[in-house]
Formats: C-alpha cells, structure tokens, sequence
C-alpha cells in the first residue's frame, strides 16, 4: 500500500524492454491513475504523454490557467502534454544532424519518424486487431501537426537514405585507404611499377591470409572495436 499521492513505476523485465527495443514503454501512476507515459528513453528518442494540469497544479505553476483561460477548479478538464525528444545519439547517430543549421533542415524529419513509429489508440474499443483500431484524437492532433506544422523544418530524407550515403562514404574513405596502403606495401616489397597492378591482388592475398593465421586474436579484437564504431552504418542496424 502506498499514499494515493505517491507515484509508482512498474516494472518492466528485461525480456519485456528487449522486445520492444528503443520505443519501450515507461508508465508512471499516481495512485491509481495514469499520469504519465513515457515512451522510449535519451539521449536516443523518447515520446513523454503526462497530465499537465495535475502537474500545474502540483507544481503551483497556477499561470497555465490564466494562459489556457480555463479554470483549475473545472473537474472534467484534462490538458495532455506530449513532448516529442530527441537526444544526442537519435541526432547524431540515426540522422547526422550536428549543427544549428542541420536541425533548421532536418528536425521535422526526426519527428514526424518518430510519431509515425508510434500508435496511441484510443481507449474502450472492441476490435482486437490493433491495426483497424482508431488514433486517439489526442495522437492524431500531435501528428497532423508535424506532418502540417513543421514542413518547413524538412527535407524529405530518412534514417535510411542518411544511412546509405554515410556507409557510401565511408565505403570509398576505406577503400582509398587501403589501396593507398598496400600500393605503398608493394614498393616496399620491390615490386616495381610496371608490374604494380598484376602483383597487387596476389599480395593483397598473401597479407590476408598470413595476418589471419597469425594474428587471429588481434583481428576479432579490431572487428569488434570496427562494429562498434560503426554499427550505424551497417544495414541491419
């Protein structure tokens, strides 16, 4: 038994938190009821649902009434809060935004991702299949007013046409590095430039296998630091 002022966050197992990835839900009840929703969590990106006039009232900030010209002593008002986050690596991971100009282009992009991910269906409906199930009208005003509102604060990209470029990028820096790397190996080698190109993919394959058969520890050790750096970049991520 707890007071009925007290707020309670249930517990979710790891199971559960796994399975619904980075959008894992975060309820928070006071007491018996419902007050906030949390979606996700930062610095990735989080979706936070929370009644804002228990929190004016809570908080004394009592302004909010006089700007909503509505009054805190009206029993049925409910005034929902969604705010819509996205953190550092939402930003600069998944989007590659990383300067004022890059959110001025691009955050309207990140939202509307974000509450296209998402659901809220309204409550008390018969149909079990979720998919034929209505937006609650609380959802369906905060998504037509990224979809409508922020249109100027687009460019029309997603996660994964930022993905793609990046990895081609990265492809060619990678690709000149290492021919630049094994033309310089052979000249070591005394292999002269006339016959530089017919030598090179047989000493790139000499040096693969021997550095494979002699430094198998070294090489998983670099493979694991290499996908951990980039993991982002990869397809499946």
């Amino acid at each position: 038994m707890v007071h009925p002022r007290s707020s309670i966050r249930p517990h979710w197992s790891q199971k559960d938190a796994k399975a619904t990835e980075d959008l894992h839900p975060q309820p928070v009840f006071r007491g018996r009821r419902l007050s906030t929703m949390m979606i996700g969590k930062m610095p990735g990106r989080q979706i936070v649902l929370y009644d804002k006039r228990n929190a004016a009232i809570q908080k004394r900030e009592l302004h909010w009434f006089d700007a909503w010209a509505l009054s805190r002593d009206e029993p049925e008002l409910e005034v929902i809060r969604v705010e819509l986050r996205a953190g550092k690596n939402e930003l600069r991971r998944r989007w590659q935004i990383k300067t004022f100009q890059d959110v001025a282009d691009s955050i309207g992009d990140v939202f509307l991702c974000l509450v296209s991910n998402i659901r809220y269906l309204a409550p008390h409906q018969s149909d079990s299949n979720t998919t034929r199930q209505t937006i609650d009208p609380v959802w369906q005003l905060v998504t037509d007013h990224v979809e409508g509102g922020l249109t100027h604060l687009r460019s029309g990209i997603t996660p994964d046409q930022v993905r793609s470029v990046d990895r081609e990028e990265a492809k060619n820096t990678y690709e000149t590095l290492v021919l630049g790397n094994l033309v310089s190996l052979a000249i070591v080698e005394g292999v002269s430039s006339d016959n530089l190109l017919y030598q090179l993919p047989a000493l790139a394959e000499q040096l693969c296998r021997r550095t494979a058969s002699e430094n198998r520890d070294k090489i998983s050790k670099a493979a694991a630091r290499a996908e951990e750096r980039l993991h982002f970049l990869c397809p499946s991520s």
